[in-house]
């Protein structure tokens, strides 16, 4: 029960931290943020978001035992940034 919990933890936070850090960088880029601006970004990062979250419990992220392996945490990263630029690649060939 207490590694479910800290499964869930892991989870909700990596979720608040994505789009916390989509807020920085529209604030950084515009230096304002606008429910347009949001509108406009929300739909692809959230696609790209709900990658990341999948690749990452796919490759054993939310395992507690794994974190400790640096290795692991490694590769997971890489084959989420992996995935990110190739949805982003086939996305900007649909614009």
């Amino acid at each position: 029960m207490y590694i479910r919990i800290k499964q869930a933890t892991l989870l909700f936070s990596d979720i608040i931290l994505l789009y916390a850090s989509l807020g920085i960088m529209l604030f950084i880029k515009y230096g304002h943020i606008t429910a347009e601006l949001i509108k406009m970004h929300l739909g692809p990062f959230s696609a790209v978001f709900i990658l990341w979250i999948l690749s990452f419990y796919i490759l054993g992220l939310y395992n507690i035992r794994a974190l400790k392996n640096k290795i692991t945490l490694m590769q997971t990263m890489s084959v989420a940034v992996a995935l990110s630029v190739v949805f982003s690649e086939i996305g900007r060939a649909h614009v």
